[in-house]
């Protein structure tokens, strides 16, 4: 459980007010983004650092029977588990043919901010 106010609650938006490495897993779930078709977590934009770098699509998962010893009315005869498919999020940065990693360069231009006027981050 986290004590202290990791994330700015601010009039119609939650943001990152700094970045922290360490509460790296709840800040890629609070700004996790869904439509219905398909979920992305909020990793960094450079893939790296990340605790489960994720993309859902609505309709692919892992089907598997479910077995009662005995069946009723109404019990399902499988369950599904949607999968993490394919990264497609990732972008590399290079700069002087270096790669550049937000993480590491102490900048916090890229820090994400959700609005929920506008429905994006």
């Amino acid at each position: 459980m986290i004590g202290d106010a990791t994330f700015a609650a601010e009039r119609r938006q939650v943001r990152e007010p700094a970045l922290d490495l360490d509460r790296l897993r709840q800040t890629e779930s609070v700004f996790a983004l869904a439509n219905g078709h398909i979920g992305l977590r909020a990793n960094l934009d450079e893939g790296e650092p990340h605790v489960i770098a994720g993309t859902y699509l609505n309709s692919y998962s892992e089907q598997r029977p479910l077995p009662y010893p005995e069946g009723g009315y109404g019990y399902p005869e499988q369950g599904q588990t949607v999968v993490n498919v394919i990264d497609g999020k990732l972008i590399r940065l290079l700069v002087d043919d270096e790669p550049f990693h937000v993480a590491c360069d102490g900048t916090d231009a890229r820090l994400p901010i959700l609005l929920y006027d506008e429905a994006s981050s």
